[in-house]
């Protein structure tokens, strides 16, 4: 995958000669080719990569990479809160996985910001990726007595059978996740709606909102496709406007474009009101949706 994702960059900054790049959607690929788009001088914007660094050369910016999504320390304190406020949640365990940074980041962050909030992490657990019983860790978590919160900082892939599996084992608590909960997939991973209650999960966009251009964007997008749009779709929306934008402002040259797109302010997006910050993230809300029933 990081291979294809640097022969692809390489071959449209260099034989193709674009003046922009949309994507990756994904962190690690992102990351892959952040070095061309500095080295070609050809902005790469990528619509849902979140991991810190996505953006950043070292210590400094990349001047020539954007996003359109929050960033995941940024999620990582707002579920933090969420547990801590609209959950009053004293006592929290995290579960993860061992080989994602994704998932490993937002463990340390949410647990930093959970404790500064009075809070006491209990334990984190980590597995495997291509693990599919988790057992042993929710054996290991009843053991620790009560706690008010369960946080799976992971995909829906393994969050949905943990969420199961978990409510097998009688742990009834909420549990909550990161963006990656978001999948068409997750209630059946967990073995059906009666198991997805008291979830919740923080992401980029609603279709329940009542604005205008989002009723909009929602209509248009299942018309077009038949289905309705995920957050994924709605970030690669509004990254497409806002490239577009600056392409109309700056014209083709690739370095005046990313002049334009780092002095976007108040863009008014689906995904929220949108301006970058000195390291080409976008600062803007998150959306905290929960699910009962599986709906």
């Amino acid at each position: 995958l990081f291979r294809s994702a640097v022969e692809n960059a390489t071959k449209l900054a260099t034989v193709d000669r674009v003046v922009a790049m949309l994507g990756s959607a994904t962190s690690a690929p992102s990351l892959a080719i952040a070095p061309l788009a500095k080295e070609f001088e050809v902005v790469s914007f990528t619509p849902s990569g979140t991991n810190l660094m996505v953006t950043r050369d070292g210590d400094l910016v990349n001047p020539f990479v954007f996003r359109a999504a929050f960033i995941d320390p940024f999620q990582g304190k707002v579920l933090a809160n969420f547990a801590s406020g609209s959950l009053e949640a004293k006592k929290a365990v995290i579960m993860g996985s061992n080989s994602s940074d994704y998932a490993k980041d937002l463990a340390a962050i949410f647990s930093a910001q959970f404790a500064s909030n009075g809070g006491e992490v209990l334990d984190t657990f980590y597995y495997a990726d291509p693990d599919k019983d988790f057992s042993a860790q929710l054996t290991s978590i009843q053991t620790l007595g009560e706690f008010d919160v369960l946080f799976i900082a992971d995909y829906a892939e393994r969050a949905g059978l943990i969420i199961g599996q978990a409510r097998s084992a009688g742990l009834m608590i909420p549990i909550i996740g990161p963006d990656g909960f978001e999948s068409p997939d997750l209630v059946g991973l967990a073995g059906g709606a009666a198991n997805v209650s008291n979830v919740f999960f923080s992401t980029h966009f609603t279709t329940f909102s009542e604005d205008p251009m989002i009723v909009d964007f929602v209509t248009r997008h299942k018309a077009f496709t038949g289905n309705d749009p995920s957050a994924l779709s709605a970030l690669a929306y509004d990254t497409i406007k806002m490239l577009f934008k600056a392409i109309e402002t700056a014209g083709t040259d690739p370095v005046k474009i990313r002049d334009a797109l780092a002095a976007t302010t108040e863009f008014k997006g689906v995904t929220g009101t949108i301006s970058f910050d000195a390291f080409n993230d976008p600062v803007k809300s998150a959306v905290i949706v929960e699910l009962q029933n599986g709906e």
